[in-house]
């Protein structure tokens, strides 16, 4: 009987080994199966590929999204403003992108969450935000210089699209 007993009890030593073994590997991919459909569906919301015709605008620290545009050949870093109803220029952006300060009528008044100024109105030719391209921008440069420039609706309405993803903005054209 003892003879018996051993290999019997050898086999069910193995056997629960394999056992062990196999429903350890059985977790590891259901665990891995988990992990990949997880980063598929995280993939899902990442905008890197929007389409030839959007472009990409990522949050900054400040929570805020800056779009990094050419206006006219020159650079000009704005912040996403929707509920700026015009886009707003900075004196010093709008001289960069030739507009004669000397030449402006501040005859608006504008109001801003910081406070009254007055703004002279200027058409832009384009926008351009990556693959994006918006013609004939309204716009003002405010008198009282604000901190940073705004893209405000009156390119944000022009847009076919805009949709906001966690720490990303798509805009499509």
């Amino acid at each position: 009987m003892m003879k018996v007993a051993i290999p019997v009890f050898v086999l069910v030593c193995v056997s629960v080994a394999v056992a062990i073994r196999a429903n350890n590997q059985i977790e590891a991919s259901e665990t891995a199966s988990a992990e990949l459909a997880e980063e598929e569906r995280r993939a899902s919301f990442r905008p890197e590929a929007p389409g030839p015709n959007a472009a990409v605008l990522r949050k900054g620290d400040d929570n805020h999204f800056w779009a990094d545009t050419n206006i006219n050949g020159t650079r000009v870093r704005f912040m996403v403003d929707t509920g700026a109803s015009m886009v707003a220029l900075t004196r010093d952006d709008a001289r960069r992108i030739g507009v004669d300060l000397d030449e402006l009528d501040y005859q608006y008044e504008v109001r801003t969450a910081g406070g009254g100024t007055r703004g002279a109105f200027v058409l832009l030719d384009e926008i351009r935000v990556g693959n994006v391209e918006v013609e004939d921008v309204e716009a003002l440069v405010l008198e009282s210089d604000l901190q940073q420039s705004l893209l405000g609706m009156s390119f944000m309405g022009k847009l076919h699209s805009y949709e906001v993803r966690s720490s990303s903005m798509i805009i499509r054209e």
